[in-house]
């Protein structure tokens, strides 16, 4: 039910802010 959308949710912003400075690290050596 909600709960397991809640989790799901939550793992994927967690899973964001991991990849989040990545990103970043990217975007700067890409420069």
């Amino acid at each position: 039910g909600n709960l397991g959308k809640r989790g799901i949710v939550v793992e994927t912003i967690l899973l964001r802010k991991v990849d989040l400075p990545k990103l970043v690290v990217e975007a700067i050596n890409a420069k």
